[in-house]
């Protein structure tokens, strides 16, 4: 990737200790921007798109809170931080139901070269 875009990619990190909230902290973050985007569409600040990569397949599947929950059920309803930890006011949740197209959470796996074998021939994809 060249330096201009890099520069254009912005990145968020942080590290927390265990238990003070490090995925309350990414919705947050997520609705900060997923709300000004759609308020402010030219602003480059704020991004369009979310991606997520985690540390392992556990840590992948708990941040699946951060998939909005489009279930009206209360027993569906968790497991959707936006609406258990009331991130986003009753009134706005109907905004959200765009965000799971917005958002792809994976893990640092997924990005590995890996080798297809088939006919005697190795191929790394």
């Amino acid at each position: 990737m060249s330096d201009n875009a890099q520069s254009q990619l912005p990145r968020i990190a942080f590290k927390m200790a265990t238990g003070t909230g490090k995925t309350v902290v990414m919705g947050c973050l997520i609705l900060y921007h997923y709300f000004n985007q759609q308020e402010y569409r030219n602003d480059p600040r704020f991004a369009d798109y979310f991606l997520i990569i985690a540390p392992g397949i556990t840590i992948k599947n708990r941040l699946g809170v951060l998939f909005v929950n489009k279930k009206t059920t209360a027993i569906q309803d968790q497991g959707d931080y936006y609406k258990e930890r009331d991130l986003v006011p009753r009134t706005m949740l109907q905004r959200l139901y765009n965000l799971n197209s917005r958002l792809i959470i994976t893990n640092y796996h997924s990005f590995e070269l890996r080798a297809l074998q088939g006919n005697n021939c190795q191929y790394l994809i």
